[in-house]
């Protein structure tokens, strides 16, 4: 699989991988699920026996669209 990254769209999970994996910070055992290449939610571990799911929509705006 090519690392070339694309011009417009989501980015392959070998460029995550390469790009944004390899400098993440250390593992947390509070994080339970990372949320994965594709996938926008996590789960972790905010108090004994308390769990939380976080999401978020990635949304942006291009301004090569005309979008503003």
């Amino acid at each position: 699989m090519s690392t070339e990254l694309r011009a417009i769209g989501k980015i392959s999970p070998e460029v995550c991988s390469e790009y944004i994996y390899a400098h993440r910070g250390t593992v947390r055992s509070e994080v339970l699920f990372g949320a994965p290449s594709g996938r926008d939610v996590g789960i972790g571990r905010v108090a004994p026996g308390d769990v939380m799911a976080a999401t978020t929509d990635p949304n942006f705006v291009m301004p090569s669209s005309g979008a503003r």
